[in-house]
């Protein structure tokens, strides 16, 4: 095309989206909906884990007590004297539950409950470990 020539019209407008554009657009969506349950599906299993380490935490926990062991957390001893501490976990990891099988499926939540999955583990290993040094 020389310089002052026209530029032909495009036969369909550009708002229309081509037979592989539509196809990879419906794609996406159903990927990103696979992304989702996926989230949802590692974040519930985070939480059930979660809810199982607070168990043996605190069933582990009670037994290095009866072994003239000591709670270095002082929120988590006080509640442990009265004994609340195992319906005040629950109860929070309840609410946790219904907040996750509440909200769209978030990256930042399954990261959070994976966290503290892992800290709840190493309480536990540290739990067993004393167990077993005593």
């Amino acid at each position: 095309m020389h310089p002052g020539a026209e530029r032909p019209v495009a036969e369909h407008p550009a708002t229309e989206p081509t037979v592989a554009e539509h196809s990879v657009a419906e794609h996406s969506v159903a990927e990103q909906g696979v992304e989702r349950q996926l989230v949802r599906f590692l974040t519930i299993l985070a939480v059930v884990l979660l809810t199982a380490l607070n168990a043996a935490d605190y069933v582990t926990t009670r037994m290095l007590l009866a072994r003239s062991g000591s709670e270095a957390n002082p929120l988590a001893g006080a509640l442990l004297g009265d004994g609340r501490l195992l319906w005040v976990k629950m109860g929070l990891l309840a609410l946790f539950g219904i907040m996750v099988l509440g909200l769209r499926a978030r990256l930042g939540i399954l990261a959070l409950a994976w966290f503290a999955a892992g800290l709840y583990a190493t309480a536990v290993l540290s739990n067993v470990l004393l167990l077993r040094l005593t």
